[in-house]
């Protein structure tokens, strides 16, 4: 039968022989084969006559895997002697390539397998190892489920069995080392199932007083709602009628309306001066005795429930100094009671200067 062969040119010019073309055309019988030579053509013929695209390798000898040139590690058949002789010897080479590759990987997975039944081995002696985690539960669901870290509706801190080791380890490993391995896996499963059974009831527990729990939290925030909603309900049926109208017609701007509604609240809280103008402030670190009774009297005359803070007011502007580079400088200093408080959510401030 025909079939087509790659001839390496460059190593035939080297030895001395006439190679014409790339390639070359042998009528091949193969009846004159051997078996290991019939095998090896059988894996690498394509098209019933083309042994120029595909090469052989040994995954699993003495089985044969072939593959096209694109592929890592395959082996292709190339003739130095355009001629069956040139066969042979080329099969030859190939063959002892393809061997050679697969001695190498063998010796090494020998040296993985004998590191990865040590490692089991090690893993075995110790009897497992545990780490800290948690076990949790869902907001649904009754099986709890473990997790290195923090996670879940509700969750308890364990120590979670476990047998550190990878599944790359463990298939490199040896058939009798895999089964010790799995029995040591039956076991650290059990010592799981038993954690599950024992933490398992009392995170229901902790589930059904974190939903009562939550469920009280709801029903104080929908009360807070409420009575906020009422305040300001009642505070904004204070409104002048044209700015009520105007407001749920959607034709006054939420800050008129709130605007309105502070100055109300500060004149019902003896505050009817409107705030003092300043453009900063920061909490203040020294008053004077006469200012520290100035604000002991305001806090003494708050509103229920309001706060009251110690404030330096400030307006600030930029001059040159005497060399021409900028500074700011502060003006206008002076120290003030800084009074909060909030009705129906409106948060009000009054500023009370304490000179």
């Amino acid at each position: 039968m025909k079939m087509l062969f790659n001839v390496n040119q460059t190593e035939a010019l080297r030895l001395g022989i006439n190679a014409p073309s790339s390639t070359v055309t042998l009528d091949v019988d193969p009846a004159e084969l051997s078996q290991l030579e019939r095998d090896i053509l059988a894996a690498v013929i394509n098209d019933g006559h083309d042994c120029t695209k595909m090469g052989i390798r040994y995954d699993d000898f003495p089985a044969i895997a072939r593959g096209d040139q694109s592929y890592h590690g395959y082996h292709h058949i190339q003739l130095i002697a355009p001629t069956l002789d040139g066969l042979h010897e080329a099969v030859v080479r190939v063959n002892q390539a393809a061997l050679m590759d697969w001695t190498v990987k063998e010796e090494r997975r020998k040296a993985d397998r004998a590191e990865n039944d040590r490692k089991i081995d090690e893993i075995l002696a110790r009897g497992g190892m545990f780490e800290n985690g948690f076990l949790f539960l869902r907001e649904s669901g009754e099986e709890p489920d473990y997790y290195p870290y923090e996670r879940g509706y509700v969750r308890i801190a364990v120590m979670w069995p476990h047998i550190p080791i990878s599944t790359s380890t463990v298939n490199s490993a040896s058939p009798e080392k895999q089964a010790l391995l799995k029995d040591a896996e039956k076991r650290v499963e059990a010592a799981r199932e038993e954690i599950k059974d024992r933490i398992g009831p009392q995170l229901v527990a902790l589930r059904a007083e974190k939903e009562r729990a939550d469920a009280e939290k709801e029903r104080a925030e929908a009360a807070e709602k409420a009575l906020v909603e009422a305040e300001y309900a009642a505070v904004f049926a204070r409104l002048p009628q044209s700015l009520r109208e105007r407001a749920e017609a959607g034709y006054a701007a939420e800050k008129e309306v709130l605007r309105a509604i502070r100055c109300m609240l500060r004149n019902d809280a003896g505050y009817p001066e409107p705030n003092p103008k300043y453009t900063y402030s920061e909490t203040a670190e020294e008053l004077t005795n006469a200012e520290f009774a100035a604000l002991k009297k305001a806090e003494a005359g708050m509103p229920d429930g309001a706060t009251i803070s110690a404030v330096l007011c400030w307006d600030e502007s930029t001059e040159e100094d005497d060399d021409g580079e900028e500074e700011s400088v502060r003006s206008n200093k002076f120290n003030a009671a800084k009074i909060c408080w909030s009705v129906g959510g409106v948060d009000v401030v009054v500023i009370v200067p304490l000179a």
